[in-house]
């Protein structure tokens, strides 16, 4: 729930999954490593699932996508 607009959002296996394993800030590689380990599915197909995942809930503003310093 968005709660500044009292929106629900569902999610799918693999969003929810995403979502779960976002918990303590995983680089985009660990992430997808996951999501290769437990969902069917080519890896290229895997990552485009992934990066609209992420570009969808950063817009929305439910997560903030941090971009690390070099």
């Amino acid at each position: 729930m968005r709660l500044a607009t009292r929106e629900f959002y569902r999610l799918n296996t693999t969003g929810a999954l995403i979502w779960e394993a976002m918990e303590g800030g995983p680089t985009r590689s660990e992430l997808l490593a996951t999501l290769t380990r437990q969902v069917a599915g080519s890896p290229s197909d895997l990552s485009e699932q992934l990066d609209a995942f992420v570009s969808a809930m950063d817009e929305l503003g439910l997560i903030e996508v941090v971009t690390p310093e070099e």
